[in-house]
């Protein structure tokens, strides 16, 4: 699909905080891919929590796909607490779309994603472009929809 992007492979041994430090401080874009417990609080400094946090607070772009019921999702985290969720409602405002992702194919959610990065001309060049340094984490889209 011609788009650059880093996925972290967590069943490597010692590289998932290194693998996941690295696609945050490089990414010009998140895809967020909600399912209902996405954005709970845990333990682990690489959580979703952590990684809507750092978008957030470095005004990158995120992109929801709502897999989950409700909008936005709503975790209980890991204490028993809600801050997953208050930070879910804070950063996924009403006035931030989402794809909807339920009852479609990896694929289709691809090309959905897609074109909604070269909707936005801020992003196109970095994404599309080849620019961003994605080192041996690089794989695209297309290879990850269709596992």
């Amino acid at each position: 699909m011609g788009v650059n992007c880093c996925m972290v492979e967590a069943s490597r041994v010692g590289e998932y905080g290194v693998q996941t430090m690295h696609g945050l401080t490089n990414m010009c874009a998140m895809l967020a891919v909600c399912y209902d417990t996405y954005g709970a609080k845990t333990e682990s400094p690489y959580s979703s929590y952590a990684e809507v946090t750092f978008a957030n607070e470095n005004h990158v772009r995120i992109i929801p796909l709502k897999l989950c019921n409700e909008w936005p999702p709503a975790p209980i985290d890991s204490d028993g607490k809600r801050a997953g969720a208050q930070q879910n409602k804070f950063v996924f405002k009403p006035s931030l779309l989402y794809l909807e992702g339920q009852d479609k194919s990896a694929a289709e959610c691809a090309q959905a994603v897609k074109e909604t990065l070269l909707a936005s001309d801020d992003v196109v060049q970095q994404v599309c472009g080849g620019v961003s340094d994605l080192a041996s984490h690089e794989i695209t889209l297309e290879a990850k929809a269709s596992k």
